[in-house]
């Protein structure tokens, strides 16, 4: 019988996975890289990584705002805002593996790496926005939507 994760950080005090999904990607690459996940002491933090359900889904994004009630959360990968209630939390990542490279979230390039990328959220939402636009009006002239 498969464990699940609540179990596991409840019994071992640890959970370490690989990754399934891509919306942390380019951060983490699905299947490739392994994540290391600790219960949730406190209040988290921006750019903390939590592990959170969303119904029977576990899911793994950044909390770009922290707020009194929530945390905004946001996957590097995507483009949707979504917000987070601290009894949905299951643990914090504390680290993962590329390859066989352990990174620390505690680590001053990762920090650099969260804030420059998610400072570049605006622009990535503009050129999405851009390219449904400019897909729509080639669709049209060329007849593509009748």
């Amino acid at each position: 019988m498969k464990r699940r994760i609540e179990d596991i950080l409840s019994t071992d005090g640890i959970y370490v996975s690989p990754t399934m999904g891509v919306s942390m990607r380019p951060m983490l690459r699905q299947g490739r890289d392994r994540i290391i996940v600790v219960p949730v002491t406190g209040r988290l933090k921006r750019y903390d990584v939590p592990l959170y359900r969303r119904g029977k889904d576990y899911v793994l994004h950044r909390i770009v705002k922290v707020r009194p009630e929530d945390y905004v959360v946001l996957g590097d990968n995507c483009l949707a805002k979504e917000y987070v209630r601290d009894e949905q939390i299951i643990g914090v990542l504390t680290a993962f593996y590329r390859n066989t490279r352990y990174v620390s979230v505690g680590n001053p390039f990762y920090r650099f790496y969260a804030a420059a990328w998610q400072l570049t959220h605006p622009l990535r939402l503009a050129t999405a926005r851009f390219r449904r636009v400019y897909s729509a009006l080639c669709r049209r002239l060329t007849g593509e939507d009748e």
